[in-house]
């Protein structure tokens, strides 16, 4: 711990922890803050629907951000020095964006016409695609990567506690959570303006281009299969229980699934800024990766029990005040949640943390996507019968095979985290050579 406090205090680390802190404070908490007041102004029906419909928004943001919130970053960090050639990679990856956008029209189109409930709902459909379009274009990635994390935190924190003070002066129906959804899109693009405004004092803003845009598109591929692959048993839960259950059993696992991503997105940022770190500096020789890497092992994993803890013991008490009378069935669910703070650290730490940054794109990727197929099939087995209880069986279930699948991986190929020193394959390097 003390190794690595000092690490992050000598460099840019620790200013760039702290204003991804707040940017995800600005995400992710602010919103947290109106859960006691929407939730009792649109009950757990209506809740559903916001849930199912925010899920479906989380799904579309996701195909366009493709995955470069990490191959992204991970360019522009290694760009460090190299104004021209992050101004080229921002460039590419807006081509990139920008063509993925115009792929999604279609399917879209399609589905607003296929569907008679996104037809049944409006507001709701329109409200997410606003806030998809605009969560997907965020610049936040390019900024971390180049270490300026910190100048777009303030527009963040403004720009949401705006959306989140709306929410608060508008939403007087059950029938109006589109509100929430549009309110976040407005944020989100204030956000994306004033971040343009920032790159540009210092980084030229290059022209997108097709080629640029395919060039980034297949750059992106093995992480937009991770994201894509999260997506199964993270983003789109709400969604996928919705084709099995009745809206109220949505919002009853929507509740303490919002609880339980409060106190995991204490944990976000410093993974953010250890794998922003990690490969920026992989190649200096004032960094020990691996000692890093187990160091960011113990604190996301200690960091993660003492979380689930708290989650477990307080359960009644946070579903009692922040959802209300009426959610009392997600009193269970959360305390199925308590387990992932833990999971979710450790499954980051030997994922995001050490084998991405050793080159394992690949097959990090199968076991998430490993994940992502077990979440699917067990909500489709478990949901039908145990409702919302059983799609929270199936994200614990899920995440725990992240775990292991990474752990054992690593074991086969003698390059355990835990074990200062192994050989890579039938080699004798060390993982600080690999590095």
């Amino acid at each position: 711990m003390k190794s690595l406090w000092q690490r992050l205090r000598n460099s840019n680390g620790l200013r760039e922890t702290v204003a991804l802190y707040a940017v995800h404070g600005a995400t992710y908490f602010l919103p947290l803050l109106v859960i006691p007041f929407v939730a009792r102004v649109l009950g757990p029906e209506q809740w559903g629907w916001l849930s199912i419909f925010q899920s479906f928004a989380l799904y579309a943001s996701m195909l366009i951000e493709y995955g470069f919130g990490l191959s992204g970053t991970r360019d522009v960090a290694r760009l460090h020095g190299d104004a021209e050639g992050r101004a080229q990679v921002l460039a590419d990856v807006t081509a990139a964006k920008l063509i993925l956008l115009a792929s999604l029209s279609i399917p879209i189109s399609g589905l607003w016409l296929a569907a008679p409930l996104f037809q049944e709902h409006g507001r709701l459909f329109a409200a997410a695609l606003f806030f998809a379009v605009a969560q997907g274009a965020s610049l936040v990635w390019y900024l971390q990567g180049a270490g300026q994390a910190a100048r777009i935190a303030k527009a963040e924190v403004v720009s949401r506690s705006v959306a989140t003070a709306l929410v608060f002066v508008c939403l007087r129906q059950p029938d109006q959570g589109w509100m929430l959804l549009f309110f976040n899109g407005l944020a989100a693009t204030a956000s994306v303006v004033i971040g343009l405004v920032q790159i540009r004092r210092e980084t030229p803003l290059l022209a997108p281009t097709w080629a640029g845009g395919i060039r980034a598109l297949r750059m992106g591929l093995s992480m937009f299969f991770f994201r894509s692959a999260v997506s199964l048993f993270t983003l789109g839960n709400a969604f996928i229980l919705g084709l099995f259950v009745a809206p109220q059993f949505v919002g009853f696992y929507s509740g303490a699934e919002r609880i339980a991503k409060g106190f995991l997105g204490l944990m976000q940022p410093l993974a953010q800024s250890l794998y922003a770190q990690l490969n920026r500096q992989g190649s200096s020789p004032e960094l020990d990766p691996q000692r890093l890497g187990r160091l960011s092992i113990a604190l996301l994993t200690g960091v993660g029990a003492v979380l689930g803890a708290v989650i477990w013991i307080g359960a009644p008490l946070f579903v009692s005040i922040l959802l209300g009378p009426g959610f009392e069935a997600s009193i269970p669910a959360l305390r199925i949640f308590a387990l992932l703070p833990w999971l979710v650290g450790m499954g980051t730490a030997l994922g995001m943390n050490w084998m991405l940054p050793l080159g394992m794109d690949r097959q990090f990727n199968f076991v998430i996507a490993g994940a992502g197929v077990l979440n699917v099939v067990l909500a489709s087995l478990l949901a039908p019968g145990l409702q919302h209880i059983g799609m929270c069986i199936a994200v614990a279930a899920s995440e725990a095979f992240v775990v292991v699948g990474c752990f054992s991986y690593l074991r086969f190929r003698r390059m355990d985290p835990f074990v200062r020193s192994q050989s890579h394959g039938s080699t004798p390097e060390s993982i600080e050579s690999v590095l």
